[in-house]
């Protein structure tokens, strides 16, 4: 896989209910990773849902791929969007559905660290 450039200011997410005033985020550009015609692919992500959150977590990442390869995603980051869709309060499936996509596609991920945003338990 091969390292795409991507973006590393940070911007200023609006307000959501339940989310703490202005994260700084960032937004990290990748490329899916190779596979055959018709088939999808995603970056090597593995993401978890806090029950008690509304948002995924990056639980784990697969060493050779493309996320883990860029060094821009830490274990812990928290994604708020994929492609600029929000996947806060969607299903697993729904999120996996966003990553994945057509081979060596690129994919842009808007995280912030998990230590930055102070994350509470919606009431």
């Amino acid at each position: 896989p091969v390292k795409q450039p991507s973006s590393n200011d940070a911007v200023v997410m609006p307000k959501e209910a339940g989310d703490p005033e202005g994260w700084k985020t960032r937004t990290v550009v990748l490329k899916r990773k190779p596979g055959p015609p018709g088939k999808t692919t995603g970056v090597g992500i593995l993401l978890a849902k806090d029950p008690e959150l509304s948002h995924f977590t990056v639980h784990d990442m697969q060493p050779d791929g493309p996320a883990a390869l860029s060094g821009q995603i830490k274990h812990d980051d928290v994604l708020l969007a994929v492609d600029g869709v929000s996947v806060k309060h969607r299903m697993p499936e729904e999120v996996v559905d966003l990553l994945q996509g057509e081979p060596e596609t690129l994919l842009q991920l808007t995280l912030v660290s998990d230590s930055a945003t102070n994350l509470a338990p919606e009431p």
